[in-house]
């Protein structure tokens, strides 16, 4: 899944770039920081992990 991220107010929007039309979530700053930081710090984001 390649993901597509973009500001919404105060908030990140997320979406998968190969479905263009489909789904986004959108996440408050903090949770979106967090949960990259745990990527990039190569932490399991995976919630049964």
């Amino acid at each position: 899944m390649d993901l597509q991220g973009a500001e919404v107010g105060p908030d990140e929007g997320v979406r998968d770039s190969k479905l263009p039309h489909g789904p986004i979530l959108v996440f408050g700053a903090s949770p979106w920081v967090a949960f990259l930081a745990d990527v990039k710090g190569g932490r399991s984001v995976h919630p049964d992990q």
